[in-house]
Protein backbone atom coordinates (compact mmCIF):
# COMPACT_ATOMS: atom_id res chain seq x y z
CA UNK A 1 0.00 0.00 0.00
CA UNK A 2 1.55 3.00 -1.05
CA UNK A 3 1.76 6.30 1.77
CA UNK A 4 -1.75 8.00 -0.08
CA UNK A 5 -3.78 5.02 0.16
CA UNK A 6 -2.19 4.52 3.61
CA UNK A 7 -2.91 8.00 4.77
CA UNK A 8 -6.56 7.83 3.27
CA UNK A 9 -7.22 4.45 4.61
CA UNK A 10 -5.87 5.53 8.38
CA UNK A 11 -8.08 8.35 7.70
CA UNK A 12 -10.95 6.92 7.32
CA UNK A 13 -10.48 4.00 9.95
CA UNK A 14 -10.05 6.80 12.58
CA UNK A 15 -13.14 8.50 11.48
CA UNK A 16 -15.24 5.30 11.55
CA UNK A 17 -14.00 4.68 15.22
CA UNK A 18 -14.25 7.70 16.50
CA UNK A 19 -18.30 7.75 15.04
CA UNK A 20 -18.96 4.37 16.62
CA UNK A 21 -16.13 3.35 19.52
CA UNK A 22 -16.86 6.65 21.06
CA UNK A 23 -20.76 7.94 20.19
CA UNK A 24 -21.71 4.36 21.21
CA UNK A 25 -21.44 4.48 24.97
CA UNK A 26 -21.15 8.22 24.57
CA UNK A 27 -25.08 8.22 24.10
CA UNK A 28 -25.83 5.43 26.49
CA UNK A 29 -24.54 7.95 28.95
CA UNK A 30 -27.33 10.44 26.98
CA UNK A 31 -29.52 8.26 27.43
CA UNK A 32 -29.18 7.10 31.42
CA UNK A 33 -28.65 10.41 32.35
CA UNK A 34 -32.06 11.44 31.21
CA UNK A 35 -33.71 8.01 32.65
CA UNK A 36 -32.12 9.00 35.73
CA UNK A 37 -33.73 12.48 35.77
CA UNK A 38 -37.42 11.12 35.43
CA UNK A 39 -36.93 9.47 38.91
CA UNK A 40 -35.00 12.20 40.53
CA UNK A 41 -36.97 14.95 42.73
CA UNK A 42 -34.03 16.99 44.56
CA UNK A 43 -33.24 20.25 42.66
CA UNK A 44 -29.56 19.85 43.37
CA UNK A 45 -29.18 16.19 41.86
CA UNK A 46 -31.69 17.61 39.07
CA UNK A 47 -29.38 20.25 38.39
CA UNK A 48 -25.90 18.53 38.22
CA UNK A 49 -28.02 15.95 35.77
CA UNK A 50 -28.84 18.75 33.53
CA UNK A 51 -25.38 19.78 33.36
CA UNK A 52 -24.14 15.94 33.02
CA UNK A 53 -26.52 16.16 29.77
CA UNK A 54 -25.66 19.37 28.54
CA UNK A 55 -21.93 18.48 28.77
CA UNK A 56 -22.95 15.14 26.58
CA UNK A 57 -24.50 16.79 23.91
CA UNK A 58 -21.90 19.30 23.34
CA UNK A 59 -19.11 16.36 22.98
CA UNK A 60 -21.76 14.40 20.91
CA UNK A 61 -21.95 17.70 18.98
CA UNK A 62 -17.85 17.84 18.48
CA UNK A 63 -17.60 14.31 17.24
CA UNK A 64 -20.72 14.52 15.04
CA UNK A 65 -18.61 17.89 13.37
CA UNK A 66 -15.16 16.18 12.92
CA UNK A 67 -17.44 13.23 11.30
CA UNK A 68 -18.95 15.05 9.43
CA UNK A 69 -16.76 17.40 8.17
CA UNK A 70 -14.67 14.46 6.84
CA UNK A 71 -17.00 13.40 5.02
CA UNK A 72 -18.34 16.66 4.00
CA UNK A 73 -15.25 17.07 1.90
CA UNK A 74 -15.78 14.05 0.57
CA UNK A 75 -19.31 15.44 -0.61
CA UNK A 76 -20.68 11.81 0.84
CA UNK A 77 -23.29 12.27 3.12
CA UNK A 78 -26.44 10.51 2.46
CA UNK A 79 -29.77 12.08 3.13
CA UNK A 80 -33.10 10.83 4.25
CA UNK A 81 -36.05 12.80 3.86
CA UNK A 82 -38.98 12.26 6.16
CA UNK A 83 -42.24 14.06 7.48
CA UNK A 84 -40.49 16.47 9.81
CA UNK A 85 -42.75 18.55 12.34
CA UNK A 86 -40.84 21.39 12.79
CA UNK A 87 -42.45 22.59 16.66
CA UNK A 88 -41.38 19.22 17.77
CA UNK A 89 -37.80 19.87 16.57
CA UNK A 90 -37.78 23.21 17.76
CA UNK A 91 -38.89 21.70 21.07
CA UNK A 92 -36.58 19.24 21.55
CA UNK A 93 -33.96 21.22 20.55
CA UNK A 94 -34.74 24.07 23.20
CA UNK A 95 -35.26 22.16 25.63
CA UNK A 96 -31.72 20.57 26.21
CA UNK A 97 -30.82 24.34 27.12
CA UNK A 98 -33.68 24.54 29.24
CA UNK A 99 -31.57 24.36 32.50
CA UNK A 100 -28.78 26.80 31.03
CA UNK A 101 -31.45 29.38 30.28
CA UNK A 102 -32.71 29.44 33.52
CA UNK A 103 -30.07 29.58 35.12
CA UNK A 104 -28.41 32.41 33.23
CA UNK A 105 -31.53 34.10 32.79
CA UNK A 106 -31.82 34.11 29.44
CA UNK A 107 -35.56 34.57 28.06
CA UNK A 108 -36.91 32.41 25.01
CA UNK A 109 -39.10 33.45 23.11
CA UNK A 110 -40.84 30.98 19.78
CA UNK A 111 -43.36 32.40 17.29
CA UNK A 112 -44.27 29.85 15.02
CA UNK A 113 -46.52 31.24 11.75
CA UNK A 114 -49.92 29.00 11.75
CA UNK A 115 -49.46 28.74 7.76
CA UNK A 116 -46.23 26.36 8.46
CA UNK A 117 -47.45 23.07 7.74
CA UNK A 118 -47.01 20.52 10.64
CA UNK A 119 -44.39 18.31 8.74
CA UNK A 120 -42.29 19.00 5.68
CA UNK A 121 -39.71 16.54 3.65
CA UNK A 122 -36.97 16.82 5.76
CA UNK A 123 -33.78 14.57 6.64
CA UNK A 124 -35.05 14.71 10.23
CA UNK A 125 -31.70 13.98 12.09
CA UNK A 126 -29.60 16.40 10.12
CA UNK A 127 -32.38 19.30 10.27
CA UNK A 128 -31.70 18.80 13.82
CA UNK A 129 -28.50 19.25 13.97
CA UNK A 130 -28.49 22.28 12.22
CA UNK A 131 -30.55 23.90 14.34
CA UNK A 132 -29.15 22.48 16.97
CA UNK A 133 -25.76 24.03 16.09
CA UNK A 134 -27.49 27.74 15.74
CA UNK A 135 -29.46 27.56 18.57
CA UNK A 136 -26.46 26.55 20.66
CA UNK A 137 -24.77 29.13 19.38
CA UNK A 138 -27.40 31.81 20.25
CA UNK A 139 -27.02 30.49 23.33
CA UNK A 140 -23.49 30.66 23.95
CA UNK A 141 -22.95 34.13 22.97
CA UNK A 142 -26.26 35.25 24.73
CA UNK A 143 -25.02 33.61 28.22
CA UNK A 144 -21.37 35.16 28.06
CA UNK A 145 -23.24 38.60 27.61
CA UNK A 146 -24.81 37.56 30.96
CA UNK A 147 -21.94 36.84 32.45
CA UNK A 148 -20.29 39.96 31.42
CA UNK A 149 -23.33 41.76 32.80
CA UNK A 150 -24.10 43.09 29.50
CA UNK A 151 -27.90 44.29 29.40
CA UNK A 152 -30.86 42.60 27.68
CA UNK A 153 -30.71 38.31 27.78
CA UNK A 154 -33.06 36.99 25.01
CA UNK A 155 -33.39 34.79 22.40
CA UNK A 156 -36.23 35.06 19.96
CA UNK A 157 -36.71 32.30 17.35
CA UNK A 158 -39.43 32.80 14.71
CA UNK A 159 -40.63 30.25 11.88
CA UNK A 160 -42.49 32.01 8.79
CA UNK A 161 -43.54 30.80 5.51
CA UNK A 162 -41.54 33.16 2.69
CA UNK A 163 -43.94 32.15 0.09
CA UNK A 164 -45.56 28.93 -1.23
CA UNK A 165 -42.50 26.97 -1.76
CA UNK A 166 -40.47 28.27 1.02
CA UNK A 167 -40.10 28.93 4.66
CA UNK A 168 -37.85 30.93 6.79
CA UNK A 169 -36.46 29.80 10.65
CA UNK A 170 -34.73 33.15 12.25
CA UNK A 171 -33.11 32.92 15.22
CA UNK A 172 -31.69 36.45 17.02
CA UNK A 173 -29.83 36.84 20.68
CA UNK A 174 -28.57 39.68 22.22
CA UNK A 175 -25.29 38.24 22.59
CA UNK A 176 -21.71 40.43 22.91
CA UNK A 177 -21.53 42.47 19.38
CA UNK A 178 -23.36 42.26 16.14
CA UNK A 179 -22.28 40.18 12.94
CA UNK A 180 -21.01 42.30 9.22
CA UNK A 181 -24.07 40.78 7.35
CA UNK A 182 -21.73 42.01 4.21
CA UNK A 183 -18.84 40.53 5.51
CA UNK A 184 -20.16 37.19 6.58
CA UNK A 185 -18.58 34.56 4.35
CA UNK A 186 -15.63 34.46 6.70
CA UNK A 187 -17.66 32.73 9.51
CA UNK A 188 -18.71 29.70 7.06
CA UNK A 189 -14.79 29.05 6.64
CA UNK A 190 -14.56 25.63 8.55
CA UNK A 191 -12.15 26.42 11.78
CA UNK A 192 -13.03 29.98 11.45
CA UNK A 193 -14.86 30.80 15.30
CA UNK A 194 -17.23 34.08 15.59
CA UNK A 195 -15.33 36.65 17.64
CA UNK A 196 -18.29 38.46 18.56
CA UNK A 197 -16.15 40.72 20.39
CA UNK A 198 -14.09 41.73 17.67
CA UNK A 199 -15.21 45.40 17.16
CA UNK A 200 -13.02 46.45 20.07
CA UNK A 201 -13.66 47.78 23.58
CA UNK A 202 -16.97 48.09 25.35
CA UNK A 203 -18.07 49.68 28.32
CA UNK A 204 -19.47 48.35 31.73
CA UNK A 205 -20.50 50.49 34.15
CA UNK A 206 -18.34 53.38 32.59
CA UNK A 207 -15.27 50.99 32.47
CA UNK A 208 -13.76 49.64 29.30
CA UNK A 209 -14.15 46.25 28.81
CA UNK A 210 -12.90 43.48 26.43
CA UNK A 211 -15.42 40.72 25.15
CA UNK A 212 -13.36 37.65 23.87
CA UNK A 213 -15.16 34.67 21.56
CA UNK A 214 -16.44 31.82 23.77
CA UNK A 215 -14.45 27.91 22.89
CA UNK A 216 -15.32 26.17 19.59
CA UNK A 217 -14.26 23.74 17.01
CA UNK A 218 -15.57 26.34 14.85
CA UNK A 219 -17.10 23.62 11.71
CA UNK A 220 -20.66 23.97 13.08
CA UNK A 221 -22.01 27.15 10.69
CA UNK A 222 -19.69 25.33 7.47
CA UNK A 223 -21.22 22.37 7.91
CA UNK A 224 -24.59 23.69 8.93
CA UNK A 225 -24.80 25.61 5.67
CA UNK A 226 -23.70 22.08 3.71
CA UNK A 227 -26.54 20.42 5.14
CA UNK A 228 -29.14 22.73 4.43
CA UNK A 229 -28.24 23.76 0.77
CA UNK A 230 -28.14 19.73 0.50
CA UNK A 231 -31.88 19.97 1.55
CA UNK A 232 -32.45 22.84 -0.68
CA UNK A 233 -31.94 25.46 1.84
CA UNK A 234 -29.75 28.43 2.61
CA UNK A 235 -27.95 29.69 5.40
CA UNK A 236 -27.21 33.53 6.20
CA UNK A 237 -26.70 36.40 8.45
CA UNK A 238 -29.22 38.84 8.12
CA UNK A 239 -29.62 42.56 9.85
CA UNK A 240 -30.82 41.62 13.57
CA UNK A 241 -34.26 44.12 14.75
CA UNK A 242 -34.10 46.37 16.91
CA UNK A 243 -32.74 45.10 20.84
CA UNK A 244 -30.92 42.45 19.09
CA UNK A 245 -27.22 42.10 18.04
CA UNK A 246 -27.17 39.09 16.09
CA UNK A 247 -29.39 37.40 13.56
CA UNK A 248 -28.97 34.49 11.51
CA UNK A 249 -31.92 32.58 8.95
CA UNK A 250 -31.78 29.44 7.22
CA UNK A 251 -34.31 28.90 4.49
CA UNK A 252 -36.03 25.62 3.51
CA UNK A 253 -38.47 24.56 1.41
CA UNK A 254 -41.98 23.79 1.66
CA UNK A 255 -42.28 20.11 -0.01
CA UNK A 256 -45.56 18.10 1.93
CA UNK A 257 -45.17 14.40 2.81
CA UNK A 258 -47.61 12.23 0.18
CA UNK A 259 -51.08 11.44 1.13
Amino acid sequence: MDSKRKISWTQRHFISNLSHQVKTPLNSIISGVQLIAHYVNDEFVSRILEYMLQSSVELTTYINDIVDFYYMKKNDINLRLEPVNIANTLEYTTDLFRQQLIDSQIALEIHIDPSIPKTVLLDDKRFTQVIMNLFSNAVKYTEYAACNQVKYHNIHIHVERRNQTLAAITIQDTGTGGINVNNQEQYFEPFNQIEQGEDGEKELNGQPIWLDAPDGLGLGLCIARYLISRMGGTVQFIEAAAGYKTAIQLTFPIDLPSA
